[in-house]
């Protein structure tokens, strides 16, 4: 069974629900555990940080 969880984003603050929850005892890769998810879906459960915005906005966007 999976709890749900809330998430606080550590750049905007917003608190909110992952897309995706992580089964409980289940201590593999998050890529592993969900290999069809978007990067920015994993990364929610990893660093809390809520979109590609606030993840170019907390690390820094990308050079072209």
């Amino acid at each position: 069974m999976v709890k749900p969880i809330m998430r606080k984003c550590p750049n905007c603050k917003k608190v909110y629900k992952p897309v995706l929850q992580r089964p409980e005892n289940d201590d593999r890769c998050i890529q592993v555990i969900f290999p069809d998810a978007q990067p920015w879906e994993r990364e929610q459960l990893l660093t809390g940080i809520c979109s590609d915005k606030c993840w170019d906005q907390f690390v820094g966007e990308e050079d072209a």
